[in-house]
This record gives C-alpha cells, structure tokens and sequence, in this order.
C-alpha cells in the first residue's frame, strides 16, 4: 500500500493513523517533496492534489457478494486493475464473474486450469491450495473517510 500524502493535511494524518492501529503496513509518499509523485497525483485526482491519495493492492480469496460489495463500492474505491482467478468447475467463481459483469466493473478473466503461472500464483496466495475465485485489485482511494479506507481494506467487521 502507498499513501501519497502530505505533513500539514489532517485527512493524511488521519489516515496514516488509522493504517498504523490496524498494523497495516505501507509507503508514505510526500508528494510536496516529490514532483513525480505530486504529478501522478494530479493524474489520478483531475488536476488535484488530494490528500491523502491511497493505492491499494489486495488479494481477496473466495469473496461473497457483500464483501465485493464492501470493497468495490462502500469504500468509494476507484479500480485500477483487477484480475480475477476462476477455474470451470468452480460455482462461486462464476457468481463472482456474473456480479462484476452485472455491475459493470472490468475485470481480467484469468482460468487457473489453462495457465499454469496463474495456478502457481493462485497457490502462493493461498498457502498452497487452488483457492477460486481469487481477485487480484488494485484500488485508489481518494480522501476517503475512516470508514472507507476500512472498507476498501475489508476490516470493517473486525472493527466493528
């Protein structure tokens, strides 16, 4: 995780605090100090700095609709590549699929049966087991709230 950011914003504050409790670990990027960071910044937020700017990378195994729903949508988040491990036989991969595809999310279809990299990476998630669906996201978050952030980072039921 990479949060760009800056020392005189509360919302970054606030966010870099909530990561720190949670004992998530992740880069923090001043993008004050660095220009390419500020000009990926600006990319991302239509010509803003807004801060904090928050890149996620997760990997979520065996989601139901509601945790896709947590993390795709009561998180705010905006997608930036996801990759969603399936396999032919799997009944949950597909409802995972119809759900993307019914809300139209782009998604990258990935049949663990056919690539044998896909399936060793699959089994490296997941302590050895070809565990299907497995999603592989990347999300933005911008400014988000407490409760966002947790969201995009599927905590909320611990936390609550």
């Amino acid at each position: 995780m990479t949060v760009y950011s800056n020392n005189w914003c509360p919302h970054s504050r606030r966010s870099r605090n909530l990561l720190t409790q949670q004992n998530i670990s992740f880069t923090d990027v001043n993008f004050e100090q660095d220009r390419m960071a500020a000009r990926q910044v600006e990319i991302w937020n239509n010509g803003y700095r807004s801060s904090p700017t928050i890149i996620i990378h997760m990997v979520m195994t065996e989601p139901t609709v509601t945790e896709l729903e947590r993390v795709l949508y009561d998180s705010d988040a905006h997608i930036l590549a996801l990759t969603v491990y399936v396999a032919s036989w799997c009944h949950e991969a597909r409802i995972a699929e119809a759900w993307l595809k019914q809300n139209n999310i782009s998604f990258n279809s990935v049949d663990i049966e056919h690539d044998a990299d896909a399936a060793q990476k699959v089994q490296q998630w997941n302590d050895g087991y070809l565990s299907v669906p497995t999603l592989d996201m990347t999300l933005r978050e911008t400014e988000p709230t407490s409760d966002q952030l947790l969201a995009a980072l599927n905590l909320v039921e611990q936390v609550s």
